[in-house]
């Protein structure tokens, strides 16, 4: 039987009847719904996209979309009577991709043609392969042929792995007891073998899925290339290997999902309808963390390829899908690509994303490797994000033989190590706070750059980066301290001042875990506090936190900056809703088209009313939008680029401005025709 099952696989992959199909993403026009319509809670519909999620899902977005609007119109199943009528001309479905309103199918000539005539298809692409470099291996230590270090009572040994997690200050942090228990790490790879494997034996998979085959084994089957499952087991074992003495994950007690969405006939690549199948998988069933080792650029030769002129945060597939996981409070982290000492050289989709933190590789010293992925990205942002070590870095082979490598792909898993353990030190964390402060724990914060981004990335100034918690309708401020065991607890304080005008300093009061919190007074909405920290140490000697300079927050958010040499409006807006705000606007500039609306995110409140107008630069109206009886939470606002008269409108920039209550919101929205 399981020879049938291989012919027929083999059939499918490689007959010659097939050569004329081709895989295929087709959009829908909509929904049943229309993106711009309220979605009704008590709607079947609605009910659909709630029950496809999980409650850890439902409980992670609810940080950063608020208790009655976690639910997005990207959330909707695909409209099953147009899955049904493709179905009808013998075209068999691949994925269902909610998140796009689009299904994946293999194609002929005439296929396309036929479905050219169904009204409720918006557009036809072709699925795109591709090619992603796997890490070099340059050692490798037979666990038989080598001496086996004793473990330590007291505290872990690390064997040869110690040096890449102390890069990032990671076993200072497993010494205070985090190790990533309770945080659901999702990886996307070529496969993993993580079943008798004794340095992964410990290792503790929620789920695992295979989007090559379509089945849940995610290690080599028999129609697998014979390394299918290296690349994966590698990444797996440099974050959750529990190999005492030999090699210890940067998370090794984190729960994991795995994906195997990569396929390696000859050399190794994936297709976009695989990733974000994946994407949308381990969104549903709860993941924290995403961390993706594969990063994007160059295609098979019989592809069409994307150019360096889109990787601008919004074009491919992947990116989209790793920003949409973002957007639903997944932390999205990617390999910034091993391109650096290539032609193409920049990072590669998805890690160009605008809240997908790319992963770059620095060697033992802290010094960025010729391969490791350069930024800018093509719209000019920061890339990479940060740093960790991805030059010698060691881990394991599906034969749990201790192996070394250089990647990227590598130094990935080692940051999403590093985010699992701040998770795990604070649970309300959401994961634009986490984003943030990951950034804020590189060393090079104070002056990022194209080669590093913000520098090596840090666990332990990472757990000791001051966070806001929201509690009822008051924030509490957390604090954890590297050196807390020569801090006399008595002496911290906090002076804040509100506006910049009124300074005040009071007690912190130090938990039963050492760590330190204060919950402020109630400010208005928007009021900018800035605040540091003081304390003795155990020589009496005054330490200040920052060294120099103030953190700072506005009211009613949770984001802490310290360093970042960027503007608050660049980051993704919190997810606590206790002003009223319009932001996101996206895509900015806009193109539109009968398919594409600028859209205006706009946050409230309370219930409320909006009115809305847009400007040319002379100051005359071209268009106007209201609607009263908004509930609170977040909505956006669609604007087809036609003018009052419904005529469309010309190139160009473009004013806004916004009204809700009293408050008046303005901004800029460049046109493209």
């Amino acid at each position: 039987m399981k020879k049938i099952t291989v012919i027929v696989l083999f059939l499918l992959f490689f007959s010659p009847s097939l050569f004329a199909q081709s895989k295929y993403l087709i959009f829908f026009a909509d929904k049943g719904v229309s993106e711009s319509q309220s979605l009704e809670k008590s709607s079947s519909i609605y009910q659909m996209a709630f029950e496809s999620l999980s409650k850890e899902s439902i409980d992670r977005r609810k940080k950063v979309l608020g208790e009655d609007n976690f639910i997005l119109y990207e959330d909707l199943p695909i409209n099953k009577k147009y899955v049904d009528n493709i179905s009808s001309l013998g075209i068999e479905v691949i994925y269902e991709l909610k998140w796009f309103n689009a299904i994946s199918a293999f194609l002929t000539d005439e296929n396309i043609q036929q479905l050219s005539s169904f009204s409720f298809i918006k557009k036809i692409e072709p699925v795109r392969k591709f090619v992603q470099k796997e890490p070099k291996i340059s050692k490798l230590y037979p666990i038989a042929n080598r001496p086996i270090k004793s473990a330590q009572s007291d505290s872990l040994d690390y064997g040869l792995s110690e040096k890449q997690l102390l890069l990032s200050d990671i076993p200072q942090v497993h010494a205070m007891g985090f190790t990533g228990e309770n945080v659901r790490i999702g990886l996307l790879d070529t496969g993993f073998k993580w079943k008798n494997n004794s340095g992964l034996q410990g290792v503790k998979v929620l789920y695992e899925r295979d989007f090559v085959f379509n089945d849940l084994i995610t290690e080599n089957e028999d129609e697998d290339h014979s390394n299918q499952h290296d690349h994966g087991t590698f990444v797996l074992s440099v974050i959750g290997s529990q190999l005492k003495s030999e090699v210890i994950g940067a998370a090794y007690n984190s729960d994991f999902l795995l994906a195997k969405t990569e396929y390696i006939p000859t050399e190794t690549h994936t297709e976009e309808d695989n990733y974000a199948a994946a994407l949308e998988w381990m969104e549903a069933l709860g993941v924290d963390i995403i961390s993706s080792s594969l990063g994007y650029s160059e295609f098979d030769a019989d592809q069409i390829s994307y150019l360096i002129s889109e990787m601008d945060g919004k074009t491919t597939i992947v990116t989209q899908a790793a920003e949409l996981a973002f957007r639903f409070g997944v932390l999205t982290i990617s390999s910034a690509g091993n391109e650096g000492d290539d032609a193409w050289k920049i990072i590669t989709a998805p890690a160009d994303g605008f809240n997908t933190l790319a992963i770059g590789a620095v060697n033992s010293n802290g010094e960025v490797t010729g391969f490791s992925g350069r930024g800018p990205t093509a719209d000019g942002r920061i890339k990479p994000d940060i740093m960790a070590m991805g030059s010698s870095v060691v881990g394991l082979n599906p034969a749990s033989g201790i192996i070394q490598g250089n990647g990227t792909s590598l130094s990935a898993p080692i940051a999403a190590g590093v985010a699992a353990l701040l998770y795990e030190a604070f649970p309300h964390l959401n994961n634009q706070q986490a984003r943030a402060i990951l950034l804020e724990s590189g060393d090079r914060v104070n002056n990022p750059d194209n080669d590093y981004g913000y520098g090596n990335v840090s666990a332990m100034k990472a757990i000791a980066y001051p966070n806001l918690e929201k509690i009822g309708n008051e924030f509490k401020l957390n604090k954890r301290f590297e050196n807390h065991d020569q801090i006399e607890s008595e002496s911290v304080e906090i002076i804040y001042s509100i506006n910049g005008v009124v300074e005040n300093n009071k007690k912190m009061t130090i938990m039963s875990d050492n760590s330190y919190s204060f919950t402020f007074p109630q400010f208005q909405g928007g009021d900018s506090i800035s605040f540091r920290i003081n304390y003795l140490n155990d020589a009496q000697e005054i330490q200040t936190e920052p060294k120099t300079g103030y953190y700072r927050f506005i009211y009613g958010k949770k984001i802490i900056y310290n360093l970042l040499s960027t503007t608050e409006e660049e980051y993704p807006q919190d997810d606590t809703i206790t002003v009223n705000s319009v932001s996101n606007v996206f895509p900015n500039p806009f193109m539109p088209s009968i398919y594409t609306n600028a859209k205006f995110e706009v946050n409230l409140k309370n219930e409320s009313s909006i009115s809305g107008e847009i400007f040319n630069l002379l100051g005359q109206s071209v268009w106007r939008f209201a609607k009263s009886g908004l509930e609170s939470g977040t909505h956006l606002i669609l604007w087809n680029g036609l003018n009052n008269s419904g005529t469309k409108i010309g190139s160009g920039v473009y004013l806004y401005r916004f009204q809700i209550g009293n408050e008046s919101f303005e901004g800029k929205l460049v046109v493209i025709r």
